[in-house]
């Protein structure tokens, strides 16, 4: 089993400073994510680490952060969002092919834009867009971003995440692609992807659409072999490490785990 961590885990927005410490309480597998500020000359300081320190990188998602935030959406309907969307993958995807990253992984698509101020946040109410429409813009948008992956990056989709706060208001409607294992289904029998599984949003996830979240498991676990952990208290995907309830941990020791990589990402 290979254990990553997110360079999430620390609070400095300097995304340097966080991997050096990282690197002095003994961390040389991180994943590199959003929540930091634009660093310039990205290539050539990570190629740096690498070498000297022997580090592993992933990236995920939103990395490296842009010089201006926006909220990647492959399922934009909105052209300026979508496109925008798809070149900053192509840009994240080129950057970790240069740097021989082994792995790179993009979130599902939402049904709504929004603004990078509500990422993480409670939305308010919102006009979804046509789904199936939105889910044929994300396997166009998959299709081209597997184009350009020439080099030995792996590219993976990560579930979304959806809270109890997410239900009140949208209710039973799933404005977010792939969330439970049905989702799972249906745009694997459409797109050719390897899954990057969310404990945490799973866990989530099941609550808020009243599944059970070990069945839910029990289908996911032998789907992939690259996961995201964190504990939560199943209303809200809040980051934290193993606790006295340790609610995702009961269910998830039952598996073998020694062949998969975990990435735990945890804020606090």
């Amino acid at each position: 089993m290979e254990i990553y961590i997110s360079s999430n885990f620390l609070d400095s927005k300097d995304l340097f400073d966080s991997i050096k410490i990282l690197k002095k309480n003994g961390f040389v597998n991180i994943e590199l994510t959003g929540g930091k500020k634009y660093e310039k000359d990205i290539f050539n300081r990570l190629n740096y680490l690498k070498k000297k320190y022997n580090f592993n990188f992933f990236f995920h998602n939103y990395f490296p952060v842009p010089r201006k935030s926006f909220v990647i959406n492959l399922c934009s309907l909105n052209d300026e969002i979508y496109n925008k969307s798809i070149d900053f993958c192509i840009g994240s995807i080129k950057l970790a092919n240069k740097l021989s990253i082994k792995k790179y992984s993009v979130h599902a698509g939402f049904f709504f834009d929004f603004k990078p101020s509500e990422a993480g946040m409670q939305k308010t109410k919102k006009i979804l867009s046509n789904r199936e429409e939105a889910l044929s813009r994300f396997y166009n948008a998959w299709t081209i971003l597997k184009k350009n992956n020439i080099g030995p990056t792996k590219l993976y989709i990560e579930n979304n995440v959806y809270s109890k706060a997410d239900q009140q208001i949208f209710g039973n409607s799933k404005p977010y692609m792939l969330l439970d294992y049905k989702d799972y289904m249906e745009v694997s029998s459409k797109i050719k992807f390897d899954l990057l599984l969310d404990l945490a949003h799973l866990y989530v996830t099941s609550n808020s659409l009243q599944l059970k979240f070990e069945k839910q498991l029990r289908n996911f676990i032998n789907k992939t072999e690259y996961l995201h952990y964190s504990e939560n208290n199943m209303i809200n995907d809040s980051n934290h490490g193993l606790d006295k309830y340790n609610n995702i941990f009961s269910e998830i020791k039952k598996y073998d785990f020694l062949k998969k990589i975990i990435t735990l990402e945890i804020y606090d």
